[in-house]
Order: C-alpha cells, then structure tokens, then sequence
C-alpha cells in the first residue's frame, strides 16, 4: 500500500509504500505499532484505516505476526 494525495492506496506504484498483512489483525499490529506512520512517513486516520479493512475480502485471515 501507499500514502497517495492523502489516502491509503493498495497496490503498488510511485512515492512511499508499505506492506501489511490482509487481516483485521495485521492492520490493528501495525496501528498499535505506529508502522503506517513510520512506512508512509504520514499520518493515517482511522476512517482511512476502516475503508482499506472494508476493501478487502470478508473472509477472516489469520495475521502471521500476530503471535510473535
């Protein structure tokens, strides 16, 4: 993902970008964690948080960093 104008976009493309697991659970670690802050050096607001949760699939996914 990235930090584009504002927004969090998924996908890959020009400027800063991280990776986070597509969980509700790797999303909560990286907010706790401050790593959108830290990998996109901006701040990203909950509702940003909240729409890319909703953008991806219902099906719930175990976070592979959520144990160690």
């Amino acid at each position: 993902m990235r930090y584009d104008h504002g927004a969090l976009v998924t996908g890959s493309g020009p400027g800063r970008g991280a990776w986070v697991g597509p969980s509700p659970a790797c999303v909560e670690l990286a907010t706790q964690r401050k790593g959108f802050r830290r990998g996109l050096r901006a701040e990203v607001n909950g509702a940003e948080i909240a729409r890319l949760l909703s953008s991806w699939s219902t099906e719930p996914l175990a976070c592979p960093h959520a144990n160690g």
